[in-house]
């Protein structure tokens, strides 16, 4: 594909999620590849007890917490995109600091249901520390099988049917 301005990145298939995207609210948030670490700065006393959703305006919380998770697997939650919210926020709920960061939803649909599913690798209540995997953002109520934002020729598509993928541009 071609586009004036634009160099053509790949394609993008049913995960809406774009890991390059997210806007890190609270440091130490690492990403590499394709998990996100969550480290908060040491402080004494700092406990860690469970990895969260909320949905949030402009940076502010407007909903209390969904999709809570307190051990390790495989996390899917649905939720229905509201014009009251334009970002999901995930956060290592601490004592003292939380680690977070935002997905912005402006290109989600209002009144339609998505879900949102993940790794839960690893956690450690202690070290305040978490690991999430695979991390996919998709139109429905059920969680598929994985696949990365960008698609590319060696890419396993996992949708047993005709569908659209969509070209991923980014500016010159």
């Amino acid at each position: 594909p071609e586009r004036n301005g634009y160099t053509f990145m790949g394609w993008n298939g049913k995960n809406l999620f774009d890991i390059s995207k997210i806007s890190i609210i609270r440091p130490n948030i690492i990403v590499d590849n394709n998990s996100i670490y969550f480290e908060p700065t040491y402080m004494e006393g700092n406990k860690a007890s469970y990895l969260t959703f909320s949905f949030n305006s402009n940076n502010t919380l407007i909903t209390p917490n969904f999709c809570n998770q307190y051990s390790l697997g495989f996390i899917s939650c649905s939720f229905e995109k509201l014009n009251t919210f334009n970002s999901i926020r995930m956060r290592l709920n601490t004592n003292k600091n939380d680690a977070s960061f935002s997905l912005w939803t402006n290109d989600l649909i209002d009144s339609r249901k998505y879900n949102v599913s993940y790794n839960f690798d690893a956690f450690n209540m202690n070290d305040v520390k978490a690991k999430i995997s695979n991390l996919q953002l998709e139109e429905g109520a059920t969680a598929t099988e994985y696949e990365p934002y960008y698609i590319t020729s060696s890419t396993k598509v996992v949708q047993n049917k005709d569908h659209t993928l969509k070209a991923i541009w980014k500016e010159n």
